[in-house]
């Protein structure tokens, strides 16, 4: 059964406009990535991270000569870089490594040139290629729908098959959450209580689980992060530009 919040107004624009798919292919939005230029410095993460997978972190670091060593450093928030990877430059400065990450969180990366080669071909860090991700941690969710088409959810969200959120048991309503499943990305906000079944934290509109193309399968495994905690009756405000 449904819990039903009446001092909640539904805010269906909201949750259509705060959900986003990233798609997995070249875009730029995949993993929060920028595509590579040939004639500028750039980094590359995709199609996704997860925590305990290996990701391929491409770039180009400059019109530097063939073999020098670049390191691939990450940092959270405002916390020290380390070095998560390296890699050697072609003759292009384009370059490749693997970074398998052990945290979930946001992230910013860099690539640097190593050591002497560093100061000779690039400068200082501050221009070094760089861009932000998000690693998810693996969870179990589901996905509900379309019988529960017209109900209105625990968050005062009329339900339809095209609706993009997820339940949760406890999160506030409107908290954005990213998903991760097969090399897409979608994030959208909780909009109703749920899931109750033992071991799975999550529970996905139809709407949302099409669009990650999650459908396939009544349970299976995701990445999740939770992003920000944004009650809905903000969001809607969001939508119509106040």
């Amino acid at each position: 059964m449904l819990l039903r919040l009446r001092n909640i107004a539904p805010f269906a624009a909201a949750v259509s406009l705060a959900a986003v798919l990233l798609p997995a292919s070249g875009a730029v939005a995949t993993t929060g990535g920028i595509s590579i230029d040939p004639t500028a410095p750039a980094l590359r993460v995709g199609p996704g991270v997860m925590v305990g997978s290996s990701t391929k972190v491409t770039g180009r670091i400059g019109d530097v000569e063939d073999g020098l060593l670049v390191d691939v450093q990450a940092r959270q928030g405002t916390g020290g870089w380390k070095r998560v990877g390296s890699g050697r430059t072609h003759d292009d400065g384009a370059f490749s490594a693997t970074w398998k990450a052990t945290l979930g969180g946001r992230y910013d990366l860099r690539a640097v040139l190593r050591g002497a080669a560093k100061s000779a071909a690039q400068g200082t860090a501050s221009t070094a290629p760089t861009t932000e991700t998000i690693v998810h941690k693996k969870t179990k969710a589901t996905w509900f729908g379309p019988t529960e088409n017209g109900t209105e959810t625990a968050c005062g969200v009329t339900l339809t098959d095209t609706v993009l959120g997820v339940a949760h048991k406890t999160l506030p309503c409107g908290t954005q959450v990213s998903f991760l499943f097969r090399g897409r990305r979608l994030t959208v906000p909780v909009i109703d209580r749920g899931p109750y079944r033992d071991g799975v934290d999550w529970d996905l509109t139809i709407g949302a689980a099409d669009a990650l193309g999650f459908t396939d399968t009544g349970l299976g495994t995701v990445g999740v992060m939770t992003l920000r905690d944004e009650p809905l009756a903000v969001l809607a405000k969001k939508a119509k530009g106040k």
